[in-house]
C-alpha cells in the first residue's frame, strides 16, 4: 500500500547499524544514501552519539557484576569495553570521521524520542545485518517501533537477518511481527530472509541486494581519486578475514597501533590485488565490482548464508569465488539486472 505526498521529493532517514571502523557498513550506507539523493530526495543517516551505547542504570549494574564475575572465573573480560571503545574512537576511527564528515549526511541522536512526526516524510531501514538482534542492541529501533501511528512511509531495502537460522525468540517474532505489519514495502539481501520473512511475520518481501551494487566500480574509484591515492595494481593477494584484522581496534594495546585505515583505502587494497582471499560479505561485493580473482573461506560466526546467496545471484558458488574462467560479461549482466531490481523497487515505493 503505497502512500501519495503531496511531492515527489521527500525528506527520507535513513536507519542503519551505527557505523564505525567497519568499512562494508560504511560503505552501504553511503551508496544508499548517494542513490536515494540522486533520485532528488533529502536524505539524512540517522546515528547514536555514541559509537557503542553504554549500559546505564540497571542494565550497566548487570553487566558490571556480569562481567566481574567471569573475570574471576578466569576469563579475560574487560568490565567498562563501551566507554574504553567510545573514549578511543576519535583517535582509532579517525580516517573514518573524516570520510563521515565528506561524504555522509548524519544526524547525531542521543535517542530516538527526539525524532518527531513532522522531521521525515518516509524511513528507509536498511542495509547490511540490521535486523540480526545479536548485533542490534536497538533492534526494534530498526523496525521503527518509534514511529507507532505516523504518518509516514516505511521501507525496508536490503535488510538481512544475517543468517538462515532463526535468532529471534517468541516475544521478540511477536513485536517484530506487529511493527513490520505496517511497512508499505519490504526487500531482503538474502532470498532466506524472504522466506524467513513469510514465514515468521507472514509478509512477502522481495530480494534484492546490497545497496554497495548500486553503484558502479567507477563512483568507488572516484573516492579513491578524491583521497589522492592510487589506483593501480601493484599485485599480490589481499587476505582479509574479520576476526583475524592484523590491528583490532577494539582490541587492547596502545591506542596509535590501532588507527583503522579508512574506506578509500580499503577500497585501494581491493583494487589494487592480483588475488583476494577473505570471509567478508562486502570484501566479496567489491571484488566482484572490479571483477577481481578472489575465494572465500566460510566464517559461519558471521553470517554464511549473506555470501552463499551474493555466490548463487553472480553465479560463483560453485567456485567459491571468482577465477581466471570467469565470466565477468556474463556476472556483469546479472549485475545490471540487480542494480534495475534494486532502483525500481526504490521509485515504486517512494
Amino acid at each position: 500500500m503505497r502512500r501519495l505526498y503531496l511531492f515527489s521529493k521527500m525528506r527520507i532517514a535513513i536507519i542503519s547499524l551505527q557505523l564505525h571502523t567497519n568499512c562494508g557498513g560504511v560503505l552501504q550506507a553511503y551508496a544508499l544514501q548517494t542513490v536515494l539523493q540522486r533520485l532528488g530526495h533529502t536524505v539524512e543517516i540517522l546515528q547514536k552519539d555514541e559509537i557503542l551505547p553504554v549500559p546505564r542504570g540497571m542494565r550497566a549494574l548487570w553487566k558490571c557484576l556480569s562481567r566481574g564475575l567471569r573475570n574471576l572465573a578466569g576469563q579475560d573480560v574487560e568490565v567498562h569495553r563501551e566507554r574504553r571503545i567510545n573514549r578511543e574512537f576519535p583517535t582509532v576511527g579517525r580516517e573514518y570521521l573524516e570520510f563521515f564528515d565528506k561524504y555522509l549526511n548524519i544526524r547525531y541522536i542521543s535517542s530516538f524520542d527526539e525524532i518527531t512526526p513532522l522531521d521525515y516524510d518516509a524511513f528507509v531501514v536498511g542495509s547490511d545485518q540490521v535486523w540480526r538482534p545479536r548485533y542490534n542492541p536497538d533492534l526494534f529501533h530498526s523496525y521503527l517501533d518509534f514511529t507507532r501511528g505516523w504518518k509516514v512511509g516505511r521501507i525496508a531495502f536490503s535488510v538481512s537477518f544475517g543468517t538462515s537460522a532463526w535468532e529471534y525468540s517468541v516475544r521478540d517474532t511477536r513485536e517484530a511481527s506487529k511493527l513490520v505489519a505496517v511497512f508499505d514495502a519490504l526487500s531482503f539481501r538474502e532470498e532466506s530472509g524472504c522466506v524467513n520473512c513469510r514465514m515468521h511475520f507472514g509478509r512477502d518481501a522481495e530480494h534484492i541486494q546490497d545497496p554497495t551494487l548500486l553503484l558502479s566500480a567507477e563512483d568507488y574509484l572516484e573516492l579513491v581519486r578524491r583521497a589522492g591515492l592510487q589506483s593501480t595494481s601493484p599485485g599480490g593477494v589481499y587476505e582479509y578475514f574479520l576476526d583475524r584484522l592484523p590491528s583490532d581496534p577494539r582490541g587492547r594495546g596502545p591506542v596509535e597501533a590501532r588507527i583503522q585505515e579508512g574506506p578509500e583505502k580499503w577500497i585501494q587494497h581491493i583494487i589494487g590485488a592480483e588475488r583476494i582471499v577473505t570471509d567478508s560479505f562486502h570484501v566479496c561485493v567489491f571484488s566482484i565490482l572490479f571483477h577481481k580473482n578472489f575465494i572465500v573461506e566460510r566464517n559461519e560466526s558471521r553470517g554464511f548464508a549473506r555470501i552463499e546467496d551474493l555466490l548463487r545471484t553472480f553465479g560463483l558458488q560453485e567456485q567459491m569465488g571468482a577465477g581466471e574462467s570467469t565470466d565477468w560479461a556474463e556476472v556483469d549482466a546479472r549485475l545490471r539486472s540487480c542494480r534495475e531490481k534494486g532502483m525500481n523497487f526504490l521509485r515504486s515505493n517512494l
